[in-house]
């Protein structure tokens, strides 16, 4: 071999080592955005940018490219997904703090209720007359012998009506108030005494 072929082929080496290695990079780059993609953790983010930063040749400036695009449109993904989990957190807190607010304004509403003392007037009662009326039983004068001689006949009537009379004031003396004529109490309806 001649000095030409020897730096031919040394040349030859290089070239094919160099372009192994950037197979190589092209390879951990892909693997480690296709990690980054179904973990999307921040830390596999991080190792794809390192290894874009890594590829400085022209030779790589293609797949680099690619892999950045791919990269943005994985951080995009990201931070949808973040805001949504955001919004979503907000809408829960928001619909957690009117739940908090009705269920106080209910336990409000419901200690109102309870602390308030409902006054109930109690009906009166109408007052009734009684409806038994109390009547005195007629007590009859004993016979009284009737003088002998004319006129017997008026007299005892007259008698008999002024005995009936003296009757009746010496019964009705001893009524007063709840008093029967019997000497018992009479009972007054409707006043619960």
């Amino acid at each position: 071999m001649s000095d030409n072929q020897s730096k031919d082929k040394e040349i030859l080496t290089t070239k094919i080592n160099e372009l192994n290695g950037f197979i190589k990079q092209i390879d951990e780059l892909k693997t480690a955005l296709t990690k980054a993609e179904k973990s999307k953790t921040d830390t596999d983010i991080k190792t794809v940018q390192k290894l874009l930063d890594s590829m400085t040749n022209d030779y790589l400036k293609e797949d680099k490219e690619t892999a950045i695009k791919n990269l943005d449109k994985l951080k995009a993904s990201i931070k949808e997904e973040q805001a949504k989990v955001e919004a979503d957190k907000k809408a829960v807190a928001k619909t957690s703090a009117q739940q908090q607010v009705e269920n106080e304004t209910q336990l409000q509403g419901e200690q109102e209720t309870s602390n308030q003392q409902s006054y109930n007037e109690a009906p009166q009662q109408n007052y009734q007359e009684p409806t038994q009326t109390y009547q005195e039983p007629i007590q009859q004068a004993p016979a009284q012998q009737a003088p002998s001689g004319g006129g017997a006949s008026q007299n005892t009537a007259a008698q008999q009506a002024a005995q009936n009379a003296q009757n009746n004031t010496n019964n009705n003396n001893g009524i007063m108030g709840n008093e029967a004529p019997n000497g018992g109490q009479m009972e007054t309806p409707g006043w619960g005494f």
